[in-house]
């Protein structure tokens, strides 16, 4: 490498290591920096976590806590019977994390479910019946770009009060899904419904159709198809999905 003017070898070389010792300063302080905005959260939530009601507004704040106590999480994962007739204040002072797992993992785990038998059912009909045209796939995936927040207000019109009118007016008696499970369900299982469907029509996509032709030809019937080529073939690709949504 050609050297400036006036420059002698042990100079150059003194000049890039400076220079490199800079670079390498500023990239080390970014880093430094960056770490510190993640860490410091989580480190704040932890030492809050083991501190008592006084030390969460003291001021100047407590970093660390003076008197570590475990009582906030004995509180959180104590076992507790919540009375259905309590008043909403006092239920939620009488939360209990179990409680709230439990839901969750209910609501999530079956409307999961429902979305995928549906899911596969829709992408196996778009797949071989080339249902809506050329640019229907990518309809279906916009669909769940579309914020919750926006059909908030017509689901609750629809729960509180079309379905209970409708129900009445049928069946006698008025039939509501608003604050049930089943309302939470069907909701999760619309809002996930769209992103099952791209997902399995790539899966679904990979099966060849001459093992389902083959096996017509044979006598078998399309839910035989289905049952005993289409399922095992695809059958990773549903636990794939599942994990996802």
């Amino acid at each position: 490498m050609a050297l400036k003017a006036g420059l002698t070898f042990e100079q150059a070389r003194a000049r890039r290591a400076r220079r490199d010792r800079v670079r390498r300063t500023l990239r080390h302080g970014i880093l430094l920096t960056w770490t510190f905005f993640i860490a410091f959260p989580i480190f704040w939530m932890v030492s809050t976590s083991f501190k008592d009601s006084g030390e969460w507004v003291a001021w100047p704040p407590h970093w660390l806590p003076e008197a570590p106590t475990l009582h906030n999480y004995a509180q959180i994962f104590a076992f507790r019977s919540i009375d259905p007739s309590l008043s909403r204040q006092a239920a939620e002072q009488a939360f209990s994390i179990w409680k709230g797992l439990g839901d969750a993992l209910l609501v999530c785990t079956t409307a999961a479910l429902l979305a995928l038998l549906l899911g596969a059912a829709l992408a196996y009909s778009i797949s071989r019946f080339q249902v809506g045209g050329r640019y229907f796939r990518h309809t279906i995936l916009t669909i769940r770009m579309i914020p919750p927040i926006v059909v908030a207000i017509s689901v609750l019109i629809y729960y509180a009060i079309l379905i209970p009118y409708a129900t009445s007016g049928v069946l006698g008696t008025r039939i509501s899904l608003f604050d049930t499970y089943i309302g939470l369900i069907l909701i999760y299982t619309a809002i996930t419904l769209p992103f099952v469907i791209w997902m399995m029509l790539t899966f679904v996509d990979e099966v060849p159709y001459t093992l389902e032709h083959a096996a017509r030809l044979m006598g078998a019937s399309r839910i035989t198809v289905i049952r005993r080529i289409v399922l095992p073939l695809v059958a990773s690709g549903m636990v794939v999905t599942f994990l996802f949504v």
